[in-house]
């Protein structure tokens, strides 16, 4: 496997979490947390850091109910990973976040609203998980 620094998304209408990992040391960290409410603005910001950290992967949250099937927020979602495709030309591996919130939530100790950085983390970490290394 490449080597190489990946982001991941937390989506959501709002926000937008963002964590920062390597298929050096399969790790992750939370990044920041970027805001929704203006498209242009948010898309913005996720371009420069996919450009700062020189990012051609990135791997998305994908929301599903727990028989599998899709939730109200994934057709944004799917939007979301077009948009990503083809303004930044990166490749976007589907990740279930089935359940990364509270996950999240519970490592903060508390119901936290910013949590989405570390549900981002949690994310990725899933994602290295199911790799075959």
């Amino acid at each position: 496997m490449e080597k190489e620094i990946l982001l991941a998304f937390d989506y959501g209408e709002k926000k937008i979490g963002v964590a920062i990992g390597n298929t050096f040391s399969f790790t992750s960290r939370p990044l920041e947390i970027v805001s929704n409410h203006n498209k242009n603005d948010c898309l913005a910001r996720l371009g420069y850091l996919i450009d700062h950290w020189g990012v051609n992967r990135v791997i998305v949250g994908l929301s599903l109910d727990l028989n599998g099937s899709e939730q109200m927020i994934t057709a944004s979602i799917y939007r979301f990973v077009k948009r990503l495709k083809d303004k930044f030309q990166v490749t976007v591996e589907l990740v279930d976040e089935s359940y990364s919130s509270m996950e999240a939530q519970s490592l903060l100790g508390k119901n936290d609203k910013d949590d989405d950085a570390i549900a981002a983390a949690l994310i990725m970490q899933r994602y290295f998980n199911s790799l075959s290394i």
